[in-house]
């Protein structure tokens, strides 16, 4: 959904894709309960994305029924996903080609990426790791508190997601430069302002840099 297709090309995540609208979505919530459950919690990582940068009430709800959610209830995994589903397609329908606000969907992605090409872990746990890395530098620059950072530490650990990785900060500072969002020497990067409120700014690489070795 959305339209994006990309692959890899020599270490590089999606480097090489284009952008082609599906002419429907077709959400068969039967197909879940195929799933092992890494990977369902995979996709849940990407719903408390969709949360973080759009939807506090979605996060609240996330936080009370959670356990529900990963058991496969009918009514709470309905009413979860369609309201995931349209977050992205109401911030794919006003971005298309991804140019400007699409971008709060790569929430998590940048170290995400980096780090899920460095140490082998599935997309949606590096993103996860990537997430609570973002907010933290939201913490940093005095946009989130501690305690909205810690709520959402807790919620990915309630799900079981990693929020951190013991990895060599070099290995995960070079792999970042290979983001496909970088623009010279800096990088589109989406931070908080809020549980639900997220906005897009420019980071320098030394920038980022500073904050994985103080951070990660």
């Amino acid at each position: 959904m959305g339209g994006k297709n990309g692959v890899n090309l020599a270490g590089y995540k999606n480097i090489i894709g284009v952008f082609s609208q599906p002419e429907f979505v077709l959400a068969d919530f039967r197909f879940l309960e195929t799933l092992p459950r890494r990977e369902l919690l995979c996709g849940i990582a990407e719903i408390v994305k969709h949360a973080l940068i759009k939807s506090r009430n979605l996060f609240e709800d996330l936080e009370n029924h959670g356990k529900e959610l990963v058991s496969l209830r009918k009514d709470i995994l309905e009413r979860t996903v369609a309201e995931s589903i349209r977050i992205k397609a109401e911030i794919a329908a006003a971005d298309t080609k991804e140019t400007g606000a699409r971008r709060l969907l790569n929430f998590g992605h940048t170290l995400g990426h980096a780090v899920e090409t460095s140490a082998g872990l599935k997309h949606g746990e590096a993103v996860s790791v990537g997430m609570v890395f973002a907010a933290k530098i939201s913490e940093a620059k005095a946009m989130i508190s501690s305690e909205e950072r810690e709520r959402i530490q807790k919620l990915l650990e309630t799900f079981g997601l990693p929020i951190d990785l013991n990895i060599d900060k070099e290995t995960i500072i070079e792999a970042v430069k290979k983001d496909k969002k970088r623009q010279a020497e800096d990088v589109h990067f989406v931070l908080l302002s809020g549980i639900g409120k997220a906005g897009i700014g420019k980071i320098s690489y030394r920038e980022l840099e500073e904050h994985i070795h103080d951070l990660c």
